[in-house]
């Protein structure tokens, strides 16, 4: 890709409604760049977790922008 980016996640926030499965909720803050310009975005990740065989898996990933900065033809994901 001819982007640089970066993610930065923090925030974590973990609910066990039954015994094999989990959600987390995590702030994270995504950048692109390209050599000229930057796009920006601040979301909330909500991971959908479950464990089989004794180890957690990721099973769903839904992502909710908050809102954009920067560029946005340089992300072809934006709206």
């Amino acid at each position: 890709s001819h982007l640089k980016l970066h993610h930065l996640v923090s925030n974590y926030e973990v609910d066990f409604p039954v015994t094999d499965g989990a959600t987390c909720r995590a702030s994270m803050v995504v950048w692109r760049k390209s050599d000229e310009e930057e796009f920006i975005s601040h979301c909330v990740y909500i991971f959908q977790l479950t464990r089989t065989w004794g180890s957690w898996k990721i099973s769903g990933i839904t992502q909710k922008v908050l809102w954009n900065e920067g560029t946005s033809s340089i992300h072809k994901g934006a709206k």
